[in-house]
């Protein structure tokens, strides 16, 4: 599932002839139709929105540690991975970190030597 989650992939379940698709979020939205659910509410009863609750103060969606030298550069820089992002929730009673991604992926690092010895040179 982490795969599915990294690359926005939809699963689809043809139950009938026993098969599992899986397509890109462009393709399983490319042929969509627009319906208008405006009378699907029942307004004769409450509604109630509840938001999204956060039990971590900070959630960093991360990489497994890639032991190259880019990436220790960029660590020693800016102190997470390369392609990590670290939101904070602003949530004070827990002062945690959640993980959402453990170990299945490394990050994927753009190097150019020329892109780097422009940088080195200004």
């Amino acid at each position: 599932m982490t795969y599915c989650k990294v690359f926005d992939l939809k699963w689809i379940v043809d139950s009938f002839n026993k098969k599992i698709y899986i397509k890109s979020r462009k393709n399983y939205f490319a042929n969509y139709t627009i319906t208008d659910w405006t009378n699907k509410i029942d307004r004769s009863k409450d509604f109630v929105v509840q938001p999204v609750t956060f039990n971590n103060k900070y959630v960093l969606f991360n990489y497994a540690d890639e032991d190259n030298q880019l990436n220790k550069n960029y660590k020693d820089d800016f102190g997470i991975n390369y392609g990590e992002y670290r939101l904070i929730t602003d949530y004070n009673f827990n002062t945690e970190t959640k993980k959402l991604f453990n170990k299945p992926f490394k990050p994927s690092i753009i190097y150019s030597d020329t892109l780097l010895n422009y940088l080195t040179l200004q």
